[in-house]
């Protein structure tokens, strides 16, 4: 997956970034991994991995809106 430079300096650029490579306080078994720099943030995303994450949250909002919000789901 391509991104556009512009959306990647505006998700680096947000506070939610600003521990990237800290280690934290995060629950045990949740499923995340510390990124230390831009470089390996868009590695990880131009990855196979990636795109298969996004397929399946992607599906996972069209099965929702499918089923509790067929208004807004038929709408296109």
């Amino acid at each position: 997956m391509e991104l556009n430079n512009a959306v990647v300096e505006a998700i680096t650029s947000n506070n939610w970034l600003e521990y990237c490579g800290v280690e934290t306080n995060l629950p045990k078994g949740s499923n995340y991994s510390y990124l230390s720099n831009k470089k390996v943030v868009n590695k990880n995303v131009k990855g196979v991995k990636w795109e298969n994450i996004c397929l399946e949250e992607r599906n996972i909002l069209t099965g929702y809106l499918a089923k509790n919000k067929p208004e807004l789901y038929n709408k296109n």
